[in-house]
């Protein structure tokens, strides 16, 4: 009977090979430090000011995704959703907060492409979809509380935000496939497998593309899994550090927590892979050579980042969470940053103008 439940239990989790997966180790190379130039893998650089007027006032907390003709941003703080033009200028404003038909109640995050931008409303479970000019298209309810999402095709990808609330249960379940109307098409068994992560959780699983493909991590495990063939998860990397370092009770613990290691984004393309995680406090960005399987942290000066030599400007800082339909990683700066390190500046015609209160920078890094 014992070794019957034990088949049933491990049953749950997928059949996952992770025999081809890569590995990088940001535990061991935390003290391997190197400057790194922009130009060994950027060909461009532009600094976008968003426009500032009354109906466009941003926070520095913001979402950002790059499209071919336009810029939407979302405000986490404020929860408002605007969109501008290629270099900057406001254009309109998408959705609002509310309880109307055509509002949101809550929501700190987004979804775009070409057509659309769908704004996330967890609590509610449902997405908001409208135009980019901010047309009203319709609601889509999911049934699901997940502050992030991908589309393959018409589909959505979603994570559950209690992913990792196994406890004892059997029927928990990590990523749902689902249809344009927001119907449940399949979904994934969970990959986490130790009662210890059934705690609170302070960093969100997220969903990063690279070479047409959907990749995604979440909070617990030290996988990166690539999404196939309608929902098949398939490790591509093991990133060491990248899980759970918390204690169960360690979100009690504010500043405690704050020191831990945990990954927030990542950047793909052919040559290298971008993965900023938290440690003691700060970001810092690690740069993996896909070639050579090497390794090391990006650092201008004292702090973490990438070197400007292309503008000569501030310290690229990778914006965690933002996407874009072009070969480009984005930054953002303050206005008065900015201002204040412009006479090194090459090309200022785009901020000629800026004030110190102004709403902040988009810096655009195209790669080559």
């Amino acid at each position: 009977m014992k070794n019957l439940v034990l088949t049933v239990c491990f049953s749950l989790f997928p059949f996952i090979s992770y025999s081809q997966t890569s590995s990088i180790n940001l535990i061991d190379n935390l003290e391997n430090s190197r400057s790194v130039s922009l130009s060994t893998f950027v060909e461009k650089v532009e600094y976008i000011p968003l426009e500032t007027t009354e109906e466009c006032l941003l926070s520095n907390e913001l979402q950002v995704f790059v499209g071919d003709n336009d810029i939407i941003v979302g405000d986490q703080k404020a929860q408002k959703f605007y969109r501008f033009d290629s270099k900057g200028k406001f254009l309109n404003t998408i959705g609002k907060r509310g309880e109307g038909p055509e509002e949101y109640l809550y929501s700190i995050s987004f979804y775009a492409d070409k057509d659309y931008v769908y704004i996330i409303d967890a609590n509610a479970k449902r997405l908001n979809k409208y135009s980019h000019d901010g047309k009203f298209i319709e609601k889509i309810s999911t049934d699901l509380v997940s502050w992030s999402l991908e589309k393959e095709g018409d589909n959505f990808i979603c994570y559950n935000f209690l992913y990792n609330r196994i406890g004892g249960k059997e029927d928990v379940y990590e990523l749902f496939l689902l249809d344009s109307k927001g119907k449940q098409i399949k979904k994934q068994p969970t990959t986490v497998t130790s009662a210890k992560d059934n705690a609170i959780l302070f960093t969100f699983p997220f969903f990063y593309r690279y070479d047409g493909k959907i990749f995604y991590k979440n909070a617990v495990t030290e996988f990166v899994y690539r999404i196939d063939n309608m929902l098949d998860m398939n490790p591509a990397y093991q990133i060491i550090g990248g899980g759970n370092n918390n204690g169960r009770e360690d979100y009690k613990d504010i500043q405690k927590y704050a020191k831990a290691m945990s990954v927030r984004d990542i950047f793909e393309n052919d040559n290298l892979v971008i993965i900023t995680y938290a440690f003691k406090n700060k970001l810092n960005y690690f740069v993996y050579d896909k070639s050579s399987k090497t390794g090391y942290n990006a650092v201008e000066g004292d702090n973490p980042g990438f070197k400007d030599d292309i503008m000569n400007g501030l310290a690229f800082e990778p914006l965690i969470g933002s996407r874009s339909s072009s070969n480009c990683i984005v930054s953002l700066k303050e206005a008065g940053n900015v201002i204040d390190n412009a006479k090194d500046l090459k090309e200022k015609g785009s901020i000629d103008s800026l004030d110190y209160d102004d709403n902040p920078v988009l810096v655009i890094a195209h790669l080559k």
